[in-house]
């Protein structure tokens, strides 16, 4: 399993697993988003919404974005074949965090 570290800025799609040559996916089984101010958050299958957006940050109630599956088996979070893991900021705003996965041709499991 490869860990990824996030270290994120930029206002829009912020790529964060660059996508796999085809049949293989993105398979995430662990991510953790820490914002430094407040700002929604999106999480991407390539440029398809699959998470959020969720309003995070200083503020805001939502302190950050945390998920593990507790099943090793199955991701906690998917791409379709051939996608990228992207991270969409709605501001400008630093975001830390990780995401631990694979990359590999595994059947859907989410």
């Amino acid at each position: 399993m490869a860990f990824t570290t996030i270290n994120i800025s930029t206002s829009g799609d912020n790529t964060v697993v660059a996508a796999p040559t085809a049949p293989n996916r993105y398979n995430a089984y662990e991510l953790l988003l820490v914002p430094k101010g407040p700002v929604g958050v999106t999480v991407k299958d390539g440029s398809t919404a699959i998470i959020g957006p969720i309003r995070m940050g200083p503020g805001t109630g939502v302190g950050g974005l945390f998920m593990r599956r507790r099943d090793d088996e199955k991701p906690v979070i998917q791409t379709t074949r051939g996608s990228a893991f992207v991270v969409n900021l709605d501001a400008a705003v630093q975001v830390g965090g990780y995401v631990m996965g694979v990359t590999a041709d595994i059947a859907d499991m989410v």
